[in-house]
């Protein structure tokens, strides 16, 4: 895929990886593989759809990493929409308050960016998080 190859080979053959050809099975990362061919191919609408299956299956770190590639592709909504699957299963991990903070800053959310960024330095992060916080914090002008 990094490599210049066939796209369309690339999705064939991804698309038979996560049907249980090969001995395979649908994995999270057969999916991310399959999203980004899609986002290559500059179908953002699949990008999108198929991002949303594979964070169904996906651990919180998985789903945070996810999250941040949907910060990079633009699609803020989703940034959030992932960010908020992981405060809601871990309403106390400061990571995930600073993660959601990244993305409402990323959207353009002032206000929410905030929140969710003081709301991680209450939750004695550790000390990347908390130097992340601090610094989108004095960007938004709120520290």
């Amino acid at each position: 895929m990094n490599n210049g190859g066939d796209l369309e080979e690339a999705l064939d053959w991804i698309n038979s990886a996560l049907e249980g050809q090969f001995f395979s099975q649908k994995t999270v990362n057969g999916l991310a593989i399959k999203a980004q061919i899609l986002q290559k191919k500059g179908d953002l609408e699949g990008y999108g759809k198929t991002m949303d299956d594979a964070v169904a299956m996906a651990n919180p770190s998985q789903i945070n990493r996810m999250g941040y590639a949907m910060i990079t592709a633009k699609d803020y909504d989703r940034a959030v929409k992932y960010f908020s699957i992981n405060v809601k299963s871990n309403p106390k991990n400061a990571n995930w308050h600073n993660s959601l903070g990244e993305a409402y800053k990323a959207k353009g959310d002032k206000k929410n960016a905030i929140k969710h960024f003081k709301k991680s330095l209450t939750m004695n992060p550790s000390a990347n998080v908390k130097a992340n916080s601090e610094k989108n914090l004095k960007e938004l002008g709120a520290l």
